[in-house]
């Protein structure tokens, strides 16, 4: 069965997050579960996901500005150099910060771009799951999940 694998909306404790990391207890539409094959039932959202790169599935991307991140973050600033040459990344971020969060669809590809440009960015779990990136001055949260 083909299911999708939300990496960042449960927290250990069962509670949700919205945009901002404020818990929720509240599942939001957008994240909740993704479109399946026909046939296939949706997975509960929140399992850590189980493939390495080369996906050919690919994913759905969130990214939220956030205005509080979690005290556990590592928050990376974009001109680090783990991602100062990570051109998809830089554009989400960009994107975000001058038109707001982003939700949309991704193929295997684009996917596996991704894994490669965050691959050395510190990822941080739990209900407010992601990876924290500091762009022209404004936190964003990516968040990514892959379809299985």
């Amino acid at each position: 069965m083909i299911a999708l694998a939300l990496v960042v909306t449960l927290s250990a404790s069962g509670c949700l997050s919205d945009e901002s990391g404020t818990p929720t207890t509240e599942v939001p539409d957008s994240t909740s579960t993704v479109g399946t094959t026909a046939g296939d039932e949706p997975t509960a959202s929140g399992t850590v996901p189980t493939t390495a790169f080369g996906s050919d599935e690919g994913g759905k991307l969130s990214t939220y500005l956030v205005q509080n991140p979690p005290d556990d973050a590592t928050v990376v600033d974009s001109a680090d150099s783990r991602i100062g040459d990570a051109t998809y990344v830089q554009e989400l971020l960009q994107r975000t910060v001058e038109n707001g969060p982003i939700t949309t669809n991704i193929n295997g590809s684009q996917l596996d771009r991704l894994d490669r440009e965050l691959e050395d960015v510190p990822y941080t779990s739990g209900g407010k799951s992601g990876y924290y990136i500091r762009y022209d001055g404004t936190v964003v949260r990516i968040m990514i999940a892959r379809y299985q």
